[in-house]
């Protein structure tokens, strides 16, 4: 038992947990990257290792309660490399639900002067090869985005909602199903109402 005790807490650490808190799992946050480092140098170091059955139980523990989650802490989205919203949704490079493209933990990205969407798909060189002056800027290809999750909505009200995005295109909002509104991009802060 032991001897798989390394091997069993780096699957602890690793294995995603959406909500578990400090040790969630991928993408490791600075704690469990450094939790990590330590159990794979001493694992390195060969020290005596006493808390396998601590690790099965751990591991135990954070799947089985894991999976008891209620609501999921965030907005499973669906990124489209187009504006129709057609096709497939793009893969994503963390864990996450089989349709969903990442998990967004807030609709908030980036740093405050240089917000946007995580689109790392339009890195792919075998669908967006554009080099020569007449091909489409890469930074302005259109986008959508579905998210879905949870908002507690108490009671009937008029809520404001913020768009910033490029100085060109439009984006479009709807929350669940209220009338969407349509608000033009300048690179300034836009606003529109939703019922909720």
């Amino acid at each position: 038992m032991n001897r798989v005790a390394p091997a069993l807490w780096v699957i602890y650490l690793l294995v995603p947990v959406e909500g578990w808190g400090l040790l969630s799992g991928r993408p490791l946050s600075a704690l469990s990257a450094a939790a990590l480092v330590a159990v794979l140098w001493l694992w390195f170091v060969q020290r005596p290792w006493r808390w396998g059955a601590l690790a099965i139980a751990a591991l135990a523990v954070k799947l089985s309660l894991g999976t008891l989650a209620l609501a999921p802490h965030g907005f499973a989205a669906q990124y489209f490399a187009n504006a129709t919203f057609s096709g497939a949704a793009e893969l994503g490079t963390e864990p996450t639900e089989r349709d969903a493209t990442r998990t967004d933990r807030r609709l908030d990205f980036g740093a405050a002067r240089d917000t946007d969407l995580p689109m790392a798909f339009f890195n792919d060189i075998q669908r967006f090869n554009f080099y020569l002056p007449t091909d489409p800027d890469r930074a302005t290809l259109p986008v959508s985005v579905k998210w879905d999750g949870w908002l507690d909505v108490p009671y009937d009200t008029l809520k404001r909602v913020y768009v910033r995005g490029a100085a060109k295109g439009q984006a479009q909002v709807a929350v669940g199903g209220s009338e969407p509104f349509t608000v033009a991009l300048t690179g300034e802060t836009a606003t529109g109402f939703i019922r909720l």
